[in-house]
Parts: C-alpha cells; sequence; structure tokens
C-alpha cells in the first residue's frame, strides 16, 4: 500500500487504533486483531486506505471517521494541521 517509502504514518488524534494519517496526507485504517471472548485470534486486519470525499462548496477534501459511535465528518487538511502542524 505504501508508494512513497518516505512517508511516515502515525495513528490520528481521538482515533487512535481505528485510523492513521501519512506525512503527505493520506488516510487509512489501522491494522488490527480481532479477538474473541476467550482470547484466540479470530481475524487479523490489514491498514486499508479510506475513500475521501470533496465538499465543493469550499474545495475541500474530507473522510468520515468512526468514533465507536458515530461517523465524524473530518476535513483531510485539518488532520494535517493536528497531526504534523
Amino acid at each position: 500500500m505504501d508508494n512513497d517509502l518516505t512517508d511516515v504514518w502515525a495513528p490520528v488524534r481521538g482515533y487512535e487504533g481505528r485510523y492513521e494519517i501519512s506525512s503527505s496526507g493520506l488516510i487509512r485504517t489501522a491494522s488490527r486483531d480481532i479477538v474473541g471472548t476467550d482470547g484466540a485470534l479470530i481475524k487479523h486486519l490489514e491498514a486499508t486506505p479510506i475513500k475521501t470525499y470533496m465538499n465543493t462548496q469550499i474545495s475541500k477534501e474530507y473522510v468520515l471517521l468512526y468514533n465507536g459511535q458515530k461517523y465524524d465528518k473530518v476535513y483531510i487538511d485539518d488532520l494535517i494541521n493536528n497531526q504534523y502542524l
């Protein structure tokens, strides 16, 4: 998935364990293990890119991030600014 080996991936603040953002602004789900109630590994999920959308009224790209209860509309440039600046 990483085409650019110089990309640095970090957990998205407020969504740690769910999503990661790269230094170039790509967003993906975090790799994680699904574990049963007995502690046995059921499934391993690899990181996958998530769909981006465009707010054409303000020309800003956004993603929908799940916080455990609902989806939040988050603008990608805000994620980058909060993460890397």
